[in-house]
């Protein structure tokens, strides 16, 4: 684990800085570490809690704050005497009473788990290092230029970022990193926007009928002009795919399994097709394809697309009919006339 700044090496870039500029960094270290603290109880509630949600109380407990002495150093004390590295010192709404509590005296007072609390460790720590990031971007005039998202100012889980930059503090790597998320999440949005504008009202039931995951993956493939090797599907059981397909939506990636699942039990529930509408669900995509190009067969191929359509004539009427060399016939031509084959050549 990387190790925080010591005590002197903090305060010696914090003299560096404008008290205004102090105030905001410190509220902004203990928001954090408060907010994380608040996380902790609601987990062990079963509540949720996230960033930019009200802060609640729970057990008349409050973290004000946590003391690092430093690898190797023991200078803090516990209310039972134990000498401590870490030091929590916490509040007691009802007591009106403030703790100076270790790891296992904290967990006998609040009942949070050792888990919960070494999550809780870590995260100032984390906390700590991104104070530390911003401390060395100011003495480095490390500024990143927010100009293009001036427009999240008025959102709440990142308001406080554009206060920090006017004060002329610079952004951590983290909140850097979460302007560009909110960004992209923005052009998504909008880029969602003229997607559901563009479809048909049977596209958009589609789009709607989905998980708000799935509809991320529709609209994506949508955008980026994704297109289905396979136009229909009629044996398939699963309406949805057929829907899909009919209204010449991409395929999910679960849809595509399914696809793949239903092909492979075909496979093996009868090599031969002894049925010309089965040939038909199969294959009319290639077929119709290679007769549109059949003029650029070579001459040998042009003879075996007429066999081809004589043995297809020759299942219709209840004759034999080899579909092995069906396959491998279509797929030779499949080559030079630059054809997609269907899923089952």
């Amino acid at each position: 684990m990387i190790e925080v700044m010591s005590k002197s090496e903090v305060e010696q870039l914090k003299s560096l800085l404008t008290d205004k500029q102090q105030t905001f960094l410190d509220t902004y270290a203990k928001q954090s570490k408060r907010s994380k603290w608040i996380e902790s109880l609601c987990l062990k509630r079963g509540h949720s809690f996230k960033e930019g949600d009200p802060i609640p109380s729970y057990d008349n407990w409050i973290l004000e704050d946590m003391l690092d002495a430093g690898k190797g150093n023991r200078t803090y004390k516990c209310e039972c005497g134990m000498p401590l590295r870490y030091q929590y010192i916490v509040y007691h709404i009802t007591k009106d009473i403030t703790y100076k509590l270790g790891e296992e005296c904290l967990s006998n007072y609040t009942g949070l788990t050792p888990t919960a609390i070494k999550d809780v460790q870590e995260s100032y720590h984390s906390i700590d290092l991104e104070r530390d990031e911003i401390l060395v971007k100011f003495k480095n005039k490390d500024l990143f230029n927010v100009s293009r998202y001036k427009y999240l100012f008025k959102n709440e889980k990142v308001s406080y970022y554009f206060e920090q930059v006017k004060l002329g503090l610079p952004l951590s790597s983290k909140q850097i990193n979460k302007l560009k998320r909110l960004d992209a999440e923005h052009k998504h949005a909008k880029k969602r926007e003229k997607v559901i504008a563009s479809l048909t009202e049977k596209q958009s039931d589609l789009l709607q009928s989905l998980s708000n995951k799935e509809q991320k993956e529709l609209v994506d493939k949508i955008i980026n002009q994704e297109k289905n090797l396979i136009k229909e599907l009629p044996g398939i059981p699963d309406q949805e795919i057929k829907d899909f397909l009919s209204n010449e939506l991409p395929l999910l990636k679960r849809q595509k399994e399914t696809i793949d699942d239903y092909i492979y039990n075909q496979s093996f529930s009868g090599s031969d097709v002894t049925d010309i509408n089965k040939l038909m669900e199969r294959h009319s995509t290639t077929l119709k394809a290679i007769r549109k190009g059949e003029a650029n067969l070579s001459p040998k191929l042009t003879e075996e697309w007429k066999q081809v359509q004589e043995n297809v004539k020759a299942l219709i009427r209840g004759e034999e009919f080899n579909y092995t060399s069906f396959k491998v016939t279509i797929r030779n031509m499949c080559i030079p006339l630059r054809i997609e084959p269907d899923m089952f050549l």
